[in-house]
């Protein structure tokens, strides 16, 4: 009597697959051991080389900060010669941090405060240097820049660095003062082309303000001068 077919089943036909890409790969494993072991130290190397260069960063970016939120403080009671010191040393040793630019920014503020504008201008210009993804902080610097030389009578730089600040952040809460200062500024400089440009986009743009109405105002003199002329 012949032995009975035993019939194959669609399991039986996974199972056997199974077992063989098993044996296979276990197979390529015995074989290839040494090179995944040189492969999976070096995965591991690396892994540890950004892991420490995390918390070197973390380490540096805890120390920036609580080194400017002391400078910070020493800025608001007056007690500004340290206050220069801690944030010279932020920007020198932790400029890569994010209190970096920061430290630079504040420090210009500071030497504006202090009457010693050219210093402010060249400080403002080290925090434009670092290119900071900040349109606020961007605006402020432009802003501050065009103050200096607002205090300095040099109303066209003054100006230029006003409008600056209005179209290095156009939506700003210092968008509306930046057009003003800037036609205010080229006023003065007897510009009256850019600083009837400047007005005229105040009231373009912020209607409902109180820069526009004022903008509305120094356009109508402008307009007076002219028809004096």
């Amino acid at each position: 009597m012949s032995p009975r077919r035993r019939r194959i089943t669609k399991h039986m036909m996974k199972e056997d697959k199974l077992v063989t890409t098993t044996f296979r790969l276990t197979q390529w494993v015995q074989k290839n051991s040494q090179r995944i072991l040189q492969v999976t130290g070096a995965v591991v190397a690396v892994a540890v080389v950004i892991f420490i260069f995390l918390s070197v960063r973390a380490q540096r970016n805890q120390k920036a900060s609580q080194l400017l939120s002391k400078a910070t403080m020493d800025f608001r009671t007056g007690n500004f010669s340290q206050a220069v010191s801690e944030l010279e040393t932020i920007a020198t040793k932790y400029g890569g941090t994010r209190s970096g630019p920061q430290a630079i920014f504040l420090l210009g503020n500071i030497y504006f405060h202090n009457r010693q504008f050219d210093q402010a201008i060249a400080t403002f210009q080290r925090f434009a240097e670092k290119k900071v993804d900040d349109p606020l902080l961007t605006a402020s610097s432009l802003f501050g820049t065009a103050q200096c030389y607002l205090e300095k009578k040099e109303y066209s730089q003054a100006g230029d660095y006003f409008y600056r600040a209005f179209e290095s952040n156009p939506q700003g809460v210092l968008a509306a003062s930046s057009l003003i200062s800037a036609g205010f500024s080229y006023s003065r400089a007897k510009d009256f082309e850019k600083a009837k440009s400047s007005y005229e986009k105040v009231a373009e743009l912020f209607p409902q303000s109180q820069e526009a109405l004022k903008a509305k105002r120094e356009l109508a003199e402008i307009k007076y001068s002219y028809a004096e002329q």
